[in-house]
């Protein structure tokens, strides 16, 4: 996540797919809500709950999997000039995530889980659309909030809000937001889901509701959106979920890179970059994310200076 000269714009994956679905214009409240097998709590030490948050580690997948991101990329996002970087690899983007509690877990009544989620990219193309808004830079870092709700001690869960694209908080089943069609996940047969669509924009990778609040939103910079690849987050690159857990309780299965959690980001494509501590820094910005493009002291020539700063922002940034 980068500051850019529009709004605030709060804008990762080795298999991704291209598709071809047609956007829902809302969502169903059954297509919110899913059963997960038992209650997701756990409350003295477990093995299930390797990071200590008190809950199991293997439901955080499958709430996070049943509504995973649908990104929709504008058919100009390799095609600019602004560098010869291409700014959406064919593995892009990367989407880590945490499941974490929110407020009370013993109460009655509601109790709530944040879904936060990271979405990776190498490089940052600039504005497709302009010749002076360009502003590319190494490494792009977005984010985006899920917030779950539960009614029965945590085994039903439901889709509640979404601050995914910078605008604040919106209702899951608020119009204007976009949703593809349904999705089998990690539940099996009778557990798709439609998913939340998050409409990118060419370079830029600034996240919106829709294609049309994209081509329709002001600025001094113009984002265009929409007409090129599709693709839905991928949660498992390499086999293993890429759930970044807790930074204070980073469990590590010898022999196995980033299990049970991922913290070494070179194994998914960008090397000297990490989950919970920045390797690069930049002398106005501080900790940056390089995308793994810059090996040289203090990030020399990571960017191109254009409309708005270039300071991106580290991965462990993302989950604050």
């Amino acid at each position: 996540m980068k500051v850019s000269s529009r709004a605030p714009l709060l804008a990762v994956a080795a298999a991704c797919f291209f598709l071809g679905q047609s956007a829902e214009a809302s969502i169903s409240d059954a297509n919110r809500w899913i059963s997960l097998p038992e209650s997701i709590y756990v409350y003295t030490a477990s093995s299930r709950d390797q990071d200590g948050d008190g809950l199991k580690d293997d439901l955080e997948h499958r709430l996070a999997d049943t509504w995973r991101p649908y990104f929709v990329f504008d058919e100009a996002e390799n095609n600019g000039s602004n560098t010869s970087q291409l700014s959406l690899q064919s593995w892009e983007p990367r989407v880590l995530f945490q499941v974490r509690p929110e407020g009370c877990t013993t109460c009655s009544g509601a109790r709530r889980l944040r879904v936060n989620w990271a979405f990776l990219f190498r490089m940052d193309g600039g504005y497709r659309a302009s010749t002076w808004c360009t502003n590319h830079h190494s490494g792009d870092s977005q984010r985006g909030v899920y917030e779950l709700v539960s009614f029965d001690g945590g085994v039903n869960w439901a889709l509640d809000r979404i601050d995914m694209w910078g605008f604040g908080w919106a209702w899951a089943n608020a119009p204007g937001l976009s949703y593809s069609a349904s999705y089998n996940n990690i539940g099996g047969a009778g557990y798709a889901r439609p998913l939340p669509m998050v409409w990118m924009s060419a370079g830029k990778h600034h996240q919106y509701y829709s294609g049309s609040a994209c081509e329709n939103a002001g600025g001094t910079c113009d984002d265009d959106c929409g007409g090129g690849a599709q693709r839905i987050a991928n949660l498992t690159p390499w086999g293993y979920f890429t759930n970044v857990g807790e930074p204070t309780s980073h469990p590590l299965w010898s022999g196995y890179i980033n299990q049970p959690f991922t913290n070494d980001l070179w194994h998914i494509g960008y090397p000297n970059e990490y989950t919970w501590w920045a390797a690069w820094q930049r002398s106005d910005c501080g900790h940056i994310f390089t995308g793994g493009m810059n090996p040289g002291p203090n990030n020399t020539g990571a960017y191109q200076t254009g409309a708005g700063s270039t300071c991106t922002t580290p991965v462990y940034g993302l989950f604050d």
